[in-house]
Parts: structure tokens; sequence; C-alpha cells
């Protein structure tokens, strides 16, 4: 699994409050998002989301990765923005 691509897209779509706006920034498919956020709760065997047809509540679990990945991922943008990709 492409776990950069995965958490990223966990983190977009926590942050925007759903899948569909996550793959809409990411330039992504709905089913992406969620197949990348249904393939780290595979990898966990945990839920990190409880979702709705209107909104996506985080669970326990997903407050851990929300504390340290989004500052990784923007370090990463920045880099690969400064290299070119």
């Amino acid at each position: 699994m492409d776990y950069f691509g995965a958490m990223t897209a966990f983190v977009r779509a926590v942050e925007l409050g759903s899948f569909s706006k996550a793959a809409a920034d990411g330039g992504l498919k709905v089913s992406t998002v969620s197949r990348y956020v249904s393939g780290l709760e595979t990898d966990l065997g945990a839920a990190l989301l409880n979702r709705s047809t209107r909104r996506l509540n985080l669970r326990r679990l997903a407050g851990c990765f929300m504390n340290e990945p989004p500052r990784s991922l923007r370090t990463s943008r920045k880099l690969a923005t400064r290299s070119g990709r």
C-alpha cells in the first residue's frame, strides 16, 4: 500500500470533513480515498473513523495520527514541491 498517499488522504478527509472533499482536493476518486482509509484501518486492526453519510468522526486511535502526521506530510509536500515532484 502507498502509505504516504493513504495518510495524506486520511488527514485531508479529517481536515475537510468528508471523503468526497478529500478526493476532490487530491485529484482522486472517492473510492480511492475510502480504500486508502480502509487499508490503514485493516493494517492497524482498528477503526480510525466513525462514518455516516453526513460526517466523519474521529475515533480515539485516529487522534494519535492527527497529532504528528499532518506536520510530517506538510514537510514532505514542501520538499516534493522544491524538488519539482
